[in-house]
């Protein structure tokens, strides 16, 4: 499930002009730092 919504995210990243990019880079920042802690919790209760 995670995965899917990584490969959906990439893809609306990918989509973005490069003059754009620095602008969303915090935003991907924060995806990858809230998917880490997603991942964190998930291992933890299993």
């Amino acid at each position: 499930m995670p995965f899917n919504l990584t490969s959906i995210r990439l893809g609306q990243f990918s989509s973005i002009p490069l003059q754009q990019f620095p602008a969303r880079l915090p935003q991907i920042v924060l995806w990858q730092f809230h998917l880490n802690i997603i991942s964190v919790c998930i291992r933890s209760h299993i």
